[in-house]
């Protein structure tokens, strides 16, 4: 395969137009109705499974506050597991 050296006339125009097409993409992402929490594990799992990669366990909580409370037990936990070795 050839290498590209210099964008033609046509791709330099259509670049802002793609360039904006996949910022898009990332920025203004919304859930469509089957974004459901299952069905993103659903995918998780297969994509570690593709890659031949154990799945890690996953925790579902509801607020941010939820997310760091967990956050902090379980390092608490991990802390106490390694000064009991």
């Amino acid at each position: 395969m050839k290498k590209i050296e210099k964008l033609t006339p046509d791709q330099q125009l259509n670049l802002q137009e793609i360039k904006n097409k996949w910022l898009d993409k990332v920025f203004k992402y919304k859930l469509n109705k089957s974004g459901t929490f299952e069905n993103a594990l659903k995918q998780m799992k297969d994509l570690y499974s593709f890659c031949k990669l154990e799945a890690p366990i996953v925790l579902y909580l509801d607020s941010p506050m939820a997310c760091q409370i967990a956050a902090n037990i379980l390092s608490a936990n991990k802390e106490s597991q390694v000064g009991s070795q």
